[in-house]
């Protein structure tokens, strides 16, 4: 009986903690016309990566394992000229990367012309566990520095009894008390039904069970 019902709550509950359980990493970085760069913001972010095009160009940006296995890779045009009326020409201009989130990430290089104008080794900025919710750490990113409700630019709208600043009020319900008791109220009875399936499900699995116990008996 046992195993049947580790397999049901497994089940049940796999579609909740499973369903988007992907994470991404956001980069800006600042690129001069002077060949260098400097990152300007980057955080890790629950979902999937956004989608980012770039022409072709002589500029390659690659996030690397700690291994210094290539894990991303972007080949890309970086234009430093606003067109306007008259175009205006810069120093530098900001650029974005969005990649799939790798347990093991850890360097990000930008080449032009296949030579490296840029290198940062990208841990100590996403979390260094030093109980200071700081530098470009978030919940995602740094949970022991940034625990949830921290004021680190991510709304993470869980309802655990602390209002998120970087939240809006409609958002985490947690802001709202009274929003939040309707929603509650609300979905009361589906929280009835689903346990009254589970209890279904575990009824039917132990008669299953003695009448097979029985057969085995007379045989």
């Amino acid at each position: 009986m046992g195993r049947e019902l580790k397999f049901i709550l497994f089940i049940l509950l796999a579609s909740f903690v499973f369903a988007d359980s992907s994470m991404h990493l956001d980069i800006y970085l600042y690129v001069n016309t002077n060949d260098s760069a400097k990152i300007l913001n980057i955080s890790i972010l629950p979902g999937p990566e956004t989608p980012v095009f770039y022409s072709k160009g002589n500029y390659t940006f690659q996030a690397l394992s700690k291994s210094n296995r290539v894990v991303y890779e972007k080949n890309l045009s970086i234009d430093f000229i606003i067109l306007s009326d008259p175009p205006k020409f810069m120093n530098e201009t900001i650029v974005f990367f969005s990649i799939p989130l790798s347990s093991d990430l850890q360097t990000i290089k930008l080449f032009k012309n296949k030579r490296l104008i840029f290198e940062e080794n990208i841990q100590k900025f996403l979390c260094n566990n030093d109980g200071k919710c700081d530098s470009f750490e978030n919940f995602y990113s740094c949970p022991r520095d940034c625990p949830p409700g921290s004021k680190d630019n991510v709304c993470d709208a869980l309802i655990d009894g602390r209002c998120d600043p970087d939240c809006n009020v409609d958002v985490d319900l947690d802001c709202n008390p009274i929003l939040k008791q309707k929603l509650i109220s609300s979905q009361f009875p589906w929280v009835l039904i689903i346990v009254g399936v589970i209890i279904i499900f575990l009824i039917v699995l132990f008669i299953i069970k003695i009448k097979s116990k029985k057969k085995k008996e007379n045989i």
